[in-house]
């Protein structure tokens, strides 16, 4: 992916919620898998730089999905698309 110098990824604390040290395995273990490098202090990549072109945010994926589970069940049923997302996910 292209670098982005402004961005905050590298800010990011990788064990926990905010900005803090890159120490941490949550990014890389927990979430977005194998991807901890994209993180790492002074490496400057763009939030999407592991997407695809035209591939879908998560964003993106989440409303398709609920579209399509409210399509097919014939509405919104909370319980159900978490399942699903689960599933998803």
């Amino acid at each position: 992916g292209a670098l982005f110098p402004q961005s905050i990824m590298a800010l990011s604390n990788t064990g926990g919620a905010g900005r803090g040290s890159d120490d941490g395995d949550i990014i890389g273990s927990v979430i977005n898998h194998g991807k901890k490098q994209y993180w790492q202090r002074g490496a400057g990549y763009h939030y999407h730089c592991t997407l695809d072109p035209g591939e879908n945010t998560l964003e993106g994926e989440m409303a398709r999905l609920t579209m399509k589970s409210m399509t097919k069940n014939g509405g919104f049923e909370l319980e159900r698309l978490r399942g699903e997302y689960v599933d998803f996910m």
